[in-house]
């Protein structure tokens, strides 16, 4: 396969996120239970990669959990609560903060880390 192209999902794209493992590789119940590490099929496609001489590629594939976190957690359905937390959980711990706080924990730190935020205020004062 030399690639697909999805032409209605077409955008333009940061290096590190057009040749971040596909999705598909991601090992599901890993992920959403907030785990980082890469998984088999991830390390395969890496490997391939570096086999092909696209170390730059491969690296983009093996640094690329964070750019996962950020979409999944931006764009989620809140809907699903669990699957939002374990997600959140993940992202605090792959930019190591508050990785080890649970969600009401992490909320009343982040509410008095940012109480003097104008922006905060703001949003808080429409809820």
């Amino acid at each position: 396969m030399t690639g697909i192209i999805d032409w209605e999902w077409a955008h333009t794209a940061t290096a590190s996120q057009a040749f971040n493992s596909p999705i598909g590789f991601l090992p599901v119940a890993d992920f959403y239970n907030g785990k980082n590490s890469l998984g088999d099929d991830e390390i395969i496609f890496a490997q391939l990669l570096k086999a092909k001489g696209r170390q730059d590629l491969a690296q983009f594939v093996c640094n690329g959990r964070l750019q996962h976190r950020f979409a999944f957690c931006c764009g989620y359905d809140l809907a699903d609560w669990d699957g939002f937390l374990g997600l959140f959980r993940g992202l605090r711990a792959a930019v190591a903060v508050d990785e080890d706080l649970e969600w009401n924990e992490w909320k009343a730190v982040a509410l008095d880390r940012y109480k003097d935020d104008s922006g905060l205020q703001l949003v808080l004062a429409k809820c």
